[in-house]
């Protein structure tokens, strides 16, 4: 039986109804709608904790966005300097 329903498990959490030819049309009806109500708030669940990671990311770059400006006013930012360097050309 719980292999059965793991079987299940997976296939809503594609958005497949796990229905068989031996359910009543009853049964069939209520098993693709608890299905999609399933996958729909999977689907729901997902995408807050996307907008959450992507408001947590925006904030933390224009903190550090800010404290790079602060620091580039006060004339507290390192130079950098890079030195380019030509190879020798082989005869």
């Amino acid at each position: 039986m719980a292999h059965g329903l793991e079987k299940a498990e997976d296939a809503v959490a594609m958005g497949i109804a796990p229905v068989s030819s031996d359910m009543s049309a009853q049964i069939k009806a209520a098993v693709v709608e608890g299905s999609g109500h399933a996958f729909v708030n999977g689907l729901h669940s997902a995408v807050t904790v996307t907008e959450v990671l992507c408001l947590i990311g925006a904030v933390a770059a224009v903190v550090g966005i800010k404290s790079r400006a602060e620091e580039a006013e006060d004339g507290k930012e390192d130079v950098v300097i890079a030195a380019a360097h030509r190879a020798p050309a082989h005869a």
